[in-house]
Order: structure tokens, then C-alpha cells, then sequence
């Protein structure tokens, strides 16, 4: 979810608004926290670009979902957390249609698709919204069932079918390449820089230089104490605010970093301990994303051991990032 949020972002960020994006949500997955924290930063910066595609079928892999079939429930939190939301029966493709017609219309917002479905929708009563299906294969015998069923409603069982597969690929005006990028400190030798000063300093002089709008800031909400603020005061439209959802934060750089963007992430490097899920699907997905942790170790006494980083530089190796 955080990773379209990313992508919807950084296609405002470069002025390419036309360009939709869709993300698709399982009921289960729903009740993450890392989902909820999307939802709001989507509604709160507009992406009005941005379509989600919910799938409530009511059954998880061990047994039913929270809500189960409460589309009206989700309507409302959708909504709720300031986003356009439709219901949908999800075994209508006419009703599915007319609902992404209509989320191209909708400006200021983006939208939520809430597709009521049935695992197994038709085939045997075995299978058809029942429980221990999850990741699992038909047997032969369910699968002549099922094929008897496809072949029974198709009109034309002989027709084939004409597939394309969309073009994907974002053209920037200019490679990444062409941003040659030189921080070299100029400090005074005698004079002592805390690190994250150092940080902020540089983070800026990237910015000065980044003539094709590659360089993007992402802080969660300690941009006075990491130093980030430094590239918002000079370049406030290279940087974003994610507020306190460090999961959500990593997403959108990781959805940032597809579309040619290299993300700063920065926070205290304790509140990188709430994301190393999605820290760990970014570097498997050989993303481009920076990460400053500042206040590691012990030496911020003061403010207690919920702030002190110490465990940060052993994960952050052991996902090779």
C-alpha cells in the first residue's frame, strides 16, 4: 500500500498527474497497522491519483477475517480516514467498471473500490466461501468440477482470448546518470560537527545540485533533530513529511525509488526497529534508499532507553542494505 502511495507521490512530484495508480488489499491484510498509517498519508497529501482495490472475500488462512463481510464497516473507516469509497458486488465486472470510471472523477481524494467476493465463487460447495483454502491446490477431481462449471457458463468456450500487457516503463527527460553529485565537507578542522548536522548539510548540497529532481527527503516528524529540515527550508518541494509512520515512510521511499527518485529516509534509529519488515522488502527488492538513523547508542541518555538505537547497525547489516 505504502509502495503505491510512493509511486502516486512521486507522480505529483513530478508534475505527472494524469498517471493512476492501483493497489490491491486482501480484508486480512487490511488490519495492518502499516495499511492504516497509508491510508492516511494518501487522503492527507491529496493523491487523488491513487486507487485501492479492496478484496473482502471474509476468509483468512487459519480461520475468518475480522469484519468478515461488513462491507458497509469498511465503507465507513475508508471514509472515514478521508477517502472516496464505493461498493461493489466483486463477481460483477459491469458494477467493477462503472467504479473505476467513476474514481477518474473524483478530485481531491483518493479512492477505495470495496469488492464484496466469495473464495471459490461458484465451484462445489466444497470450495465456495469455505475455510482451508488458502495456498492450497484443487485435486484432480475438483478440477474436472471446475472445469465442467467454466465451460457451462461461458458463452463461447472456444473463443481466446486477446491479452496485452500494459507498458509500464516511466521515461524521465533526463537519466539519472546526468546528476553528478559533489558534497565534499568543508568543515574546519579544529571544529567539532555533530553527525547529524553533517547529515542535513550534505542532504541540502544534494539538493542544490539535483537539477533533474531525483533527490527526495522523506522525515518522520524529527526533521529538527535529524537536520533534514535544512533540505525543506532550501527545496521544500524535494521533501516530504511522513509524520510518526516510519512503515509507511520506507514504503513510499520504496515506491519513490521505482520511478527514478533516490530517497532519504531519516528519524532516530530506534524508530527504524517499527519497519524493519518493509526495510527488509526494500532490500530485497534491490531498492535505492537511504537511511539515516541518528542518536544511536547510548550517548542520549537523557531521554531514556526508548530512544537509545543500540540493536540498529546489526539488523540494518544483516538485511544488507
Amino acid at each position: 500500500m505504502g509502495f503505491a502511495c510512493g509511486s502516486a507521490y512521486s507522480s505529483k512530484y513530478v508534475d505527472k498527474i494524469a498517471n493512476r495508480y492501483f493497489t490491491l488489499l486482501g480484508d486480512g491484510e487490511v488490519a495492518e497497522g502499516a495499511i492504516w498509517e497509508a491510508l492516511n498519508f494518501a487522503s492527507h497529501y491529496v493523491l487523488d491519483n491513487m486507487v485501492a482495490l479492496v478484496d473482502v472475500n471474509r476468509l483468512g488462512q487459519s480461520m475468518e477475517t475480522i469484519l468478515q463481510h461488513q462491507t458497509e464497516v469498511y465503507h465507513k473507516r475508508f471514509e472515514a480516514f478521508g477517502w472516496h469509497a464505493i461498493t461493489v458486488d466483486g463477481h460483477n465486472v459491469t458494477e467493477i467498471i462503472k467504479a473505476l470510471d467513476v474514481s477518474k472523477t473524483i478530485k481531491g481524494k483518493p479512492t477505495a473500490i470495496i469488492m464484496k467476493t466469495h473464495k471459490g465463487k461458484y465451484f462445489t460447495d466444497l470450495i465456495d466461501n469455505q475455510l482451508n483454502w488458502h495456498g492450497k491446490c484443487v485435486t484432480p477431481k475438483n478440477t474436472e468440477i471446475i472445469r465442467a462449471e467454466l465451460l457451462k457458463r461461458m458463452k463461447k468456450p472456444n473463443v481466446k482470448l486477446q491479452t496485452h500487457l500494459p507498458d509500464f516503463k516511466f521515461n524521465w527527460s533526463e537519466p539519472l546518470s546526468s546528476s553528478n553529485f559533489s558534497i565534499q565537507p568543508t568543515y574546519n578542522k579544529t571544529e567539532k560537527v555533530s553527525t547529524r548536522v553533517s547529515y542535513g548539510n550534505a542532504l541540502k548540497k544534494l539538493g542544490d545540485q539535483d537539477k533533474f529532481g531525483h533527490i527526495m527527503g522523506l522525515d518522520a516528524d524529527v526533521k529538527n533533530s535529524t537536520y533534514s529540515e535544512y533540505l525543506e527550508k532550501a527545496h521544500p518541494q524535494k521533501f516530504v513529511n511522513c509524520y510518526i509512520m516510519e512503515q509507511n515512510m520506507v514504503s513510499v521511499a520504496l515506491g519513490a525509488s521505482k520511478r527514478n527518485i533516490i530517497p532519504f529516509c531519516s528519524t532516530f534509529a530506534c524508530f527504524f526497529t517499527r519497519a524493519y519488515d518493509q526495510i527488509r522488502i526494500a532490500a530485497i527488492s534491490f531498492a535505492n534508499i537511504k537511511f539515516f538513523g541518528s542518536h544511536t547508542g547510548l550517548h542520549i541518555g537523557e531521554d531514556g532507553p526508548s530512544q537509545m538505537g543500540m540493536e540498529v547497525i546489526a539488523c540494518l547489516k544483516y538485511f544488507r542494505t
